[in-house]
């Protein structure tokens, strides 16, 4: 049984990233493996110290692919 959850934002914050990341039931590992990142980068996002957007397109990416959906998509 996969969880749904619907984004509200239009740019996830990191808290917004975590918390649906555990509404997911996903550990930081499964959601760096899904978007092509070292658990490292992902960790260092969601404790708001990488503004990179590239890294955010990758992480968000893998959060629709996992069962979150978009509303402005």
């Amino acid at each position: 049984m996969s969880a749904k959850v619907v984004f509200t934002e239009e740019v996830l914050t990191p808290d917004t990233v975590r918390a649906v990341r555990k509404k997911l039931g996903k550990t930081e590992a499964e959601i760096a493996a899904e978007a092509g990142l070292n658990e490292a980068a992902y960790k260092t996002y969601e404790a708001h110290k990488d503004p990179d957007i590239e890294t955010h397109v990758k992480i968000h990416q893998a959060l629709r692919r996992l069962g979150g959906k978009h509303l402005n998509n």
